[in-house]
């Protein structure tokens, strides 16, 4: 299983949380608060009535180390609206072909091996973890990446 620690997570991450998509909602400590998604949207459960009669949320709880990151793929790229482009390599016919994934000015590339790196200034930076692209799109646009709803 691969590690994670708290202070990775905002909230709007995507992990894995008993073999399935999860949101994170929240994080409190060593716990993390979760929705399970389906069909690119968090699918809100409620547990009971306050005193006051309102529904209360009952979002999937547990420790940080129950919850898994989800593996940086093209699928995924795919699923959070990036769109893909072959970069022209010909210059350097032995040289790995390389694939550039973008949304509006952010571009990742991609090598044939499925290494994902963002580069900056010449700069590269490996992308493993659908949380982590998410923090750094979020860093560097001020937007959230979100999954395309179905």
């Amino acid at each position: 299983m691969n590690k994670m620690t708290q202070n990775e997570l905002r909230i709007g991450n995507y992990v894995y949380y008993e073999h399935t998509t999860h949101v994170v909602s929240g994080v409190h400590g060593n716990s993390i608060y979760s929705w399970w998604v389906k069909d690119g949207k968090p699918v809100i459960e409620y547990e009971a009535k306050d005193s006051s009669g309102t529904q209360v949320e009952n979002p999937y709880m547990d420790v940080v180390s129950q919850y898994e990151p989800i593996p940086l793929t093209e699928e995924w790229l795919e699923k959070l609206g990036l769109t893909k482009s072959t970069l022209d390599n010909d210059f350097e016919p032995n040289e790995p072909k390389w694939y550039s994934w973008i949304k509006g000015a952010f571009n990742l590339e991609i090598q044939e091996n499925g290494e994902i790196w963002f580069e900056v200034y010449s700069h590269y930076i490996h992308v493993k973890w659908v949380h982590q692209l998410q923090n750094l799109y979020f860093a560097l646009t001020e937007e959230e990446l979100t999954l395309k709803e179905k």
